[in-house]
């Protein structure tokens, strides 16, 4: 059996106000992602399945599967939506 080993996951967002991103190291054994309600939790395993390119799993093909915080905008702190110009994911596997 061959496995498959995630080692880094990176996400760039290029939004109208700067880049903004999140990147993260998996380590050996089991990974837990946690965080509270809106914080980005199923943005992130979405966006692990997309860059993995089994993104008709979600029931979608292509950026169709991605959600509005890869493709539209993003939140600021005060709750304003900054427009995203692009995005990238990376995986490091």
């Amino acid at each position: 059996m061959i496995g498959l080993k995630l080692e880094k996951f990176k996400i760039v967002l290029n939004t109208t106000d700067g880049e903004y991103g999140f990147e993260c190291e998996f380590k050996s054994g089991l990974n837990i992602v946690r965080g509270n309600n809106s914080s980005g939790k199923s943005t992130l395993v979405n966006s692990l399945i997309y860059s993995l390119g089994m993104e008709e799993i979600l029931g979608g093909k292509g950026e169709k599967t991605l959600p509005y915080a890869l493709k539209e905008y993003v939140e600021s702190e005060n709750k304003d939506k900054i427009r995203i110009v692009s995005s990238y994911v990376y995986l490091q596997i």
